[in-house]
């Protein structure tokens, strides 16, 4: 069927599935397992070791978002989130993992077990769903599969088998958009190894993110489903999908619902997308020189037309993973002014308060005062000019000058006689002058400016993001960080850096308004953008080798400052022996630690491990201080220069 404007014209038994969707019901009913296959709670020393794993939206439906296995977040190495002390308890796939046996192996081997749940989703929007399973999982909602661990064994394990094992050391938390309504939830977890134990857990989340983040014990969760406590396998499948005898059996497109205890077939509706966005400017009037702009139609992103400012440097795009309308300083950039979400418009639907298609009015100038000219004009001539009479044919010539009646200053001239003043003071009169009236003229400007010369860098509350090309930590930092030319970074290029006096390469990733960084980050040259293969030929520099120092009579001074031992857990990504290297809490020196492949181990040390080929994942600072280092005053007593310089 073609896509249709509304669900009435799929059929009579179709509503709202979605903003893009219409959907109907096919229920037929079920048939009960013959031999019944139960559940029980069960943990392992290795569940969850790895720490809790948030996907960034996009991920495939093979379970990750690429092949490098990056772009997500971890969340903090609490009891919570991680198995920390290797036991059967902590972690979430031991707080609800479920398995075939309570103890010893889990048969039956290379079948998909699982159970199938209905919930009940109040609000349509974004929610995080936590899974694991020991060997692999598989996650379906409506019928739908969202991911197969099994499609992609290479990544989740790697080479060999017991290589990183990701799907039950990592607890795995994918955000999905579920609309409002009862929606049919399944999970499988196949256990391939046989003989082996195996176990399998699910919970879902109604949080956010930066609340999952924050979350130190199970009560700071809003839990709406948990695998925890289920007690029968209700449906098993083979490798091809077909349903066994050993759950409830349904026909070919058809899913199990335990709360009708039937068999459900979703048949979907497409609504016809809205065209294209008809308006090519739209005008931003907020009153903020920042935002306020003409915004220009410059293309398509994300599937939808995007506009860019003329002038402020903005675009306004619309951002799948938050489904809503942003105004930001880069495409996919964080929403500085944003519309309502979810939302499926093709036009952009910020407040129409401020947000008009068109272009900005030029604003009209405010008039200026003119500036009155008012001056008086005093010529020595003021003759009062009459009617020029006829002269006589024949002058008269007399002493005394008779005035001509003639205008003596021709009509455009000035007459101008000097007066001179003897050395002796005469006596002069002094004229009195008449008081003119004062003239008020409007463009005259009076009073005094102090300007304030600012000589700084301004230092915003965000904070500035670099991500480590190694192992994909994240360093925040408030302060300002210049490339080493004295200019701004730029997204995506790589810099070889010193962060917390540690030499390594990282990717500038932008800046965030909700985390307060305190790192301290030098940018010392710039290696290329990452796109373009920055992080591959970064190499920050290694230490050199100290020169020999003379032999010093130290006069002990205690240092103010000690340093705090702190726990790392470290991950050899290689399959082959591999070494780093800490400075030890126990002896205070540098040394050379080695680890077996694809293992983890956990070290004390005073300053971040560095090495290759590592992951590191920050666990905690307990109250081990380092012993001050003494100062000393030197008395040298020089060495002989074969002196072999101290390691």
């Amino acid at each position: 069927m073609s896509c249709v404007t509304n669900c009435s014209e799929c059929g009579p038994s179709y509503s709202a599935y979605s903003e893009t969707e219409c959907y109907s019901l096919d229920i037929v009913g079920s048939t009960p397992p013959s031999t019944p296959l139960y559940l029980f709670g069960r943990g392992f020393v290795n569940y969850s070791s790895f720490g809790s794993y948030v996907y960034n939206p996009g991920y495939s439906v093979s379970g990750y978002t690429n092949f490098s296995g990056g772009d997500y977040v971890i969340l903090p190495s609490n009891t919570l989130w991680k198995n920390v002390s290797s036991n059967t308890t902590e972690g979430p796939l031991n707080r609800c993992g479920i398995s075939t046996t309570l103890t010893g192996y889990s048969p039956p081997y290379n079948v998909w077990i699982g159970f199938s749940q209905c919930i009940n989703i109040p609000t349509t929007k974004t929610y995080y769903i936590g899974v694991a399973a020991d060997n692999e999982f598989k996650l379906n909602i409506d019928g739908i599969e969202i991911v197969n661990t099994k499609l992609a064994t290479p990544y989740w394990y790697g080479p060999g088998f017991f290589g990183y094992n990701y799907p039950f050391k990592r607890w795995n938390i994918y955000p999905l958009t579920l609309n409002s309504g009862n929606h049919i939830l399944e999970l499988y977890y196949l256990n391939s190894t046989a003989p082996s134990p195996g176990s399998f857990g699910c919970e879902v989340y109604d949080n956010t993110l930066s609340e999952l983040s924050g979350a130190t014990t199970y009560g700071d969760l809003n839990v709406i489903f948990t695998s925890s406590g289920k007690t029968q396998a209700t449906i098993v499948q083979d490798n091809s999908g077909n349903y066994l005898t050993s759950g409830y059996t349904c026909s070919s497109g058809y899913v199990y619902d335990t709360c009708t205890d039937q068999c459900v077939k979703y048949e979907f509706c497409e609504i016809c997308p809205e065209p294209p966005c008809p308006f090519e400017t739209y005008c931003i009037s907020t009153g903020d020189v920042l935002y306020d702009d003409t915004y220009y139609s410059a293309g398509t992103y994300n599937g939808n037309i995007y506009w860019t400012g003329g002038s402020s440097g903005y675009n306004l795009y619309y951002s799948t993973g938050d489904t809503q309308w942003c105004l930001s300083t880069f495409l996919d950039g964080p929403c500085e002014l944003f519309g309502k979400s979810p939302c499926t418009n093709s036009c952009p639907d910020l407040c129409d308060e401020f947000f008009n298609p068109g272009i900005c009015p030029s604003p009209t100038p405010s008039p200026t005062a003119a500036c009155a000219i008012d001056f008086d004009a005093i010529f020595d001539c003021e003759v009062v000019v009459t009617q020029t009479p006829t002269p006589t044919p024949t002058p008269t010539i007399t002493p005394t000058i008779t005035p001509s009646s003639t205008n003596p200053c021709g009509g455009i001239g000035i007459e101008v006689s000097g007066i001179t003043y003897t050395p002796t003071p005469t006596t002069t009169p002094t004229n009195t002058p008449s008081q003119s009236p004062e003239i008020t003229r409007p463009c005259n400007v009076n009073g005094t400016v102090t300007f304030n010369t600012l000589d700084d860098y301004i230092q915003c509350p965000n904070s500035k993001q670099f991500k480590d090309c190694l192992n994909g930590f994240v360093y925040s930092t408030t302060n300002v960080v210049l490339d080493p030319m004295g200019s701004t970074p730029v997204i995506g290029m790589v810099y070889e850096a010193t962060v917390n006096e540690i030499d390594i390469c990282v990717e500038y990733i932008g800046t965030v308004d909700n985390t307060s960084g305190v790192a301290t980050i030098v940018l010392n040259t710039e290696i290329g953008l990452v796109s373009e293969g920055g992080c591959l030929v970064c190499i920050p520099p290694v230490s050199s080798t100290p020169t020999p120092t003379p032999t010093v009579t130290p006069t002990i001074t205690p240092s103010s400052t000690p340093s705090v031992c702190c726990e790392y857990q470290v991950t050899n990504l290689l399959f082959s022996l591999n070494t780093f290297n800490i400075k030890s809490c126990s002896t205070n020196q540098t040394e050379v630690i080695t680890i077996n492949g694809g293992s983890t181990i956990t070290v004390k040390s005073y300053k971040v491990p560095v090495g290759n080929n590592i992951n590191i994942v920050f666990v905690d600072c307990p109250c081990v201080t380092l012993t001050p280092t003494p100062s000393v005053t030197p008395t040298i007593t020089p060495t002989p220069s074969s002196s072999t310089p101290v390691a």
